[in-house]
């Protein structure tokens, strides 16, 4: 992104304070791409950008306790932004073809977004 955007958006926002940064990636990510004049771009099967969290949540943690800490960064993203966390409302635009190994996150999430325009 650039220095304009960056401090546009303010950065990423030090008040995601949990192990591992809690949701401080996608809130800056969601923030980045929904900011006015930011065109969004995506490459199917890639990802954005990785945050360091040492495993808090992928390491092998036990399944209780990897929901435990979901169900708190949630709670944190909740009374942060007074909303649940969502993904960016935007209209991307794809660069590239989707690979193979991709397909199966782009069924479950046509589906899923086809789900949510039944109601």
């Amino acid at each position: 992104m650039s220095r304009n955007t960056w401090k546009g958006i303010g950065g990423a926002d030090s008040c995601f304070n949990l192990k591992g940064g809690g949701f401080v990636n996608l809130d800056l990510y969601k923030r980045a791409c929904e900011h006015p004049g930011v065109k969004h771009f995506l490459i199917p099967g890639e990802g954005t950008f990785h945050q360091y969290h040492g495993g808090v949540t992928t390491g092998g943690v036990d399944k209780t306790v990897r929901e435990a800490l979901m169900n708190e960064m949630k709670s944190q993203y909740m009374a942060i932004r007074n909303k649940p966390y969502s993904p960016p409302s935007t209209d991307p635009v794809y660069i590239g073809k989707i690979p193979q190994e991709a397909m199966v996150f782009v069924e479950a999430s046509a589906k899923k977004k086809l789900e949510t325009m039944k109601h």
